[in-house]
């Protein structure tokens, strides 16, 4: 089942020597780092039982940033739909989720490099008590091959599950590489479960590649539960695991496999700089377009065709299309005396490990505690800092970036949808319910001026607006002065029969006419303007 050739790795192995691999100078992403520097031809794969990814964040950050690491595989994400991707981004990945809904914790998660073309094979139910898992096609240099992440409560029977997916996958696949927590103790390779598991896996043509203990109780014995099977010893050229103690009790495992990867390519976007434009000549220059052809062409489409070229003729010329490098943004928060305070961490784990005592446990604690206090405090000043001197546009757009404008939602009651600086609440009730609905608006409403105070942010609820959907029978027996009003911060929010949203109005009833009749003023507005630009550019 085991290949003597397999290069293995463990954090183990340094501990009964010298000192040297508990350095101050070595962080996890230092000691990744040095492990995947020579594999430009691998396909390196990583997986870690994160314990909450949201709380986890600048470890993640950290440990990955600028690194050859083709796929991250992550269980226990406890991400849930409110908390969005774009909060917890790795340069240079995509992140793929399947949440566990309805229940805390859970989940499962691959950051998958952004060069990699992919589609997805099979995801598990999210509101049932099943194995959690993730699986997808990653195409690599014309080679596609099965990476997965999977989950297993303890207390679930997964083997049935784990063993339907992989036969609905199919055998077309030449490789597969499967990485998760399976919580079934291989060390203990005579239990039913460690049966099941070592059957399920021998008749699905898979390996599991040797380790030591993944997880580190504090209470009795480390048990093996983070997994690695592939489907060629072969091709395997290294794996192994390290301890991570900035996570969870569980280690870092690792996979080296010997598939070529594309070259990582630099993300570049093309956009127009209107800066330094010259507003004046762009005037002068808008004056003088022949609109001749808009006028004599036959159909709409040709006239909206000669419009688009003109007007992209112009912007051409005082607002070219630039090449625009994204660089790999940093960490904003993170310091020097950050990562001392982190590779102190982990040295006292690894002394733990060593000599399980008490005072060794204690010790570790404090310089986690002293680590993770350090990272609030970090993260508390660059908020400051980027928020005592801004607009309050800009603090918006600011608090768009971090993660804790995400800590709202989880206390409203009301549905909601988040865009940029929007926040909507809706709710679906009845008639006969309405007063109760308001009184939920309201509370939530509520949460949203504390959150607001909490982080310093400036509401305008002059902005606001209330308005009730509906068909129009339900909305002829709704009296909005009998209603209890909407509050905001102790001013009323009026009650609208029609609101934009998005750039799309809306009435009581949904009815087109009011978008309709919008749309139709703007493109006379345009005509008028189009119709001045005409007599102007006519020769005197």
């Amino acid at each position: 089942m085991y290949s003597d050739n397999d290069s293995f790795h463990s954090a183990n192995e340094s501990l009964d020597g010298d000192d040297s691999f508990c350095s101050l100078t070595d962080t996890l992403g230092d000691t990744l780092r040095t492990q995947f520097n020579q594999s430009d031809k691998l396909f390196n794969v990583c997986h870690i039982n994160a314990q909450s990814v949201a709380s986890h964040y600048s470890e993640l950050f950290e440990t990955f940033s600028n690194m050859n690491v083709h796929a991250i595989l992550i269980s226990e994400s406890w991400l849930k739909p409110n908390l969005l991707s774009t909060s917890y981004p790795l340069p240079g990945y995509v992140l793929i989720r399947n949440d566990r809904l309805g229940r805390r914790g859970g989940g499962v998660a691959i950051y998958l490099r952004s060069d990699f073309s992919y589609k997805a094979l099979a995801a598990s139910p999210s509101h049932q008590a099943c194995a959690e898992y993730l699986f997808l096609e990653v195409s690599v240099k014309g080679a596609k091959a099965v990476v997965g992440v999977v989950y297993c409560p303890p207390s679930v029977d997964y083997f049935t599950d784990f063993e339907s997916v992989l036969e609905s996958i199919g055998s077309e696949y030449a490789h597969y590489i499967i990485m998760g927590d399976f919580n079934t103790n291989l060390l203990a390779p005579n239990s039913p479960r460690s049966r099941k598991l070592l059957h399920l896996v021998e008749s699905s043509s898979l390996h599991i590649l040797p380790l030591q203990a993944t997880h580190r109780s504090t209470v009795g014995d480390d048990s093996w539960l983070d997994l690695i099977l592939t489907s060629d010893l072969s091709l395997v050229s290294s794996h192994g695991q390290f301890i991570a103690p900035g996570f969870s009790h569980h280690d870092l495992i690792f996979l080296s496999y010997i598939l070529k990867p594309p070259k990582s390519k630099p993300k570049v976007l093309h956009r127009r700089c209107f800066a330094r434009m010259n507003v004046d000549q762009l005037l002068n220059d808008a004056a003088e377009i022949d609109w001749t052809p808009l006028i004599e062409a036959d159909s709409v489409n040709d006239k909206l065709e000669i419009f688009n070229n003109r007007v992209n003729v112009l912007y051409d010329l005082h607002a070219p299309v630039k090449r625009v490098r994204v660089k790999r943004p940093p960490a904003p928060w993170m310091t020097e005396l950050i990562k001392i305070a982190m590779r102190r961490r982990d040295r006292a784990f690894r002394k733990f490990k060593r000599d399980r005592t008490d005072e060794n446990w204690a010790q570790f604690k404090t310089a986690r505690n002293r680590c993770n206090l350090m990272i609030r405090n970090a993260k508390r000043r660059h908020i400051l800092n980027n928020i005592s001197t801004s607009s309050s546009a800009n603090i918006w757009k600011f608090l768009g970036t971090l993660v804790f404008i995400n800590l709202l939602t989880p206390e409203l009651q009301c549905s909601y949808h988040l865009y940029a600086d929007d926040l909507q609440l809706y709710r679906h009730t009845t008639v006969d319910d309405l007063v109760d609905t308001l009184d939920k608006v309201n509370a939530d409403l509520a949460v949203v001026k504390n959150w607001a105070d909490r982080f310093g942010v400036a509401v305008n609820p002059g902005k606001c607006q209330a308005i009730i959907i509906g068909g129009s029978r339900n909305i002829i027996r709704v009296d909005t002065s009998s209603l209890p009003p909407v509050i905001f911060n102790g001013m009323t929010v009026p009650y609208s029969g029609n609101v934009k949203n998005l750039g799309l109005q809306m009435d009581t009833t949904l009815n087109w006419q009011p978008q309709v009749a919008a749309v139709s003023q703007k493109v006379t507005n345009i005509l008028r303007f189009l119709y001045r630009l005409k007599i102007c550019s006519r020769p005197v």
